[in-house]
């Protein structure tokens, strides 16, 4: 994984390079380098907390929002300051780069690292399958569809730290109609590894 990452990283800084010998301005060539570094920095954040919490059990498929999101019914503020103090490592450069990225969703990639298959679905395939009219009867259509899956996962934009090896993401996951939570978790990168080492919840059904 790490030979695959310096490799990307090379491919996309050569052709910032030759750009920039045309005539590109050398401060967005560097820019462009560290917004590439971010990218496969928050998909690594997502694969390893979807392997970690959710890979488990009869789990053969994992499906996702195709955008970003976050609880709609949370106050972003006051959670935040809630998030801060019960997480002693978490500083207020990264609750900064967390908000201003969750400001509107964001397209997720199709590029994780998972062990096994997942999928993306859109909020219009999402309304087509759950109508509102029967909750329970839309919940036996979404494992028709995607049958052994864990339900559907929500996932934010990642606040990182400078050093891009401390992130806070929240993810929700819903698989029935009183079935899910929801939680902000704070990561830190160890030996090349993402892992959870806090947590905090922010709602249950």
């Amino acid at each position: 994984m790490k030979i695959k990452k310096t490799i990307i990283l090379l491919l996309i800084a050569c052709f910032i390079s030759s750009c920039s010998s045309s005539g590109g301005n050398n401060g967005s060539s560097v820019n462009a380098t560290q917004q590439a570094s971010v990218w496969i920095e928050e998909a690594a954040v997502y694969s390893a907390l979807i392997s970690s919490r959710y890979v488990q059990g009869n789990v053969q498929r994992i499906v996702i929002r195709d955008h970003t999101g976050l609880d709609p019914q949370d106050d972003l503020e006051m959670r935040l300051e809630y998030v801060h103090k019960n997480m002693p490592e978490l500083t207020q450069a990264m609750v900064t780069d967390f908000k201003v990225k969750n400001e509107k969703p964001f397209p997720l990639s199709s590029k994780l690292d998972l062990d096994i298959q997942y999928a993306l679905i859109s909020q219009e395939r999402w309304q087509q399958i759950f109508t509102a009219t029967d909750l329970d009867g839309d919940w036996e259509e979404f494992y028709r569809i995607y049958p052994n899956s864990q339900g559907i996962l929500t996932l934010s934009r990642v606040g990182f730290n400078n050093n891009l090896d401390m992130a806070l993401v929240y993810v929700g996951n819903q698989s029935g109609g009183l079935a899910g939570a929801g939680y902000y978790l704070l990561m830190a990168k160890e030996n090349n590894t993402w892992k959870v080492i806090r947590e905090d919840m922010a709602w249950i059904s």
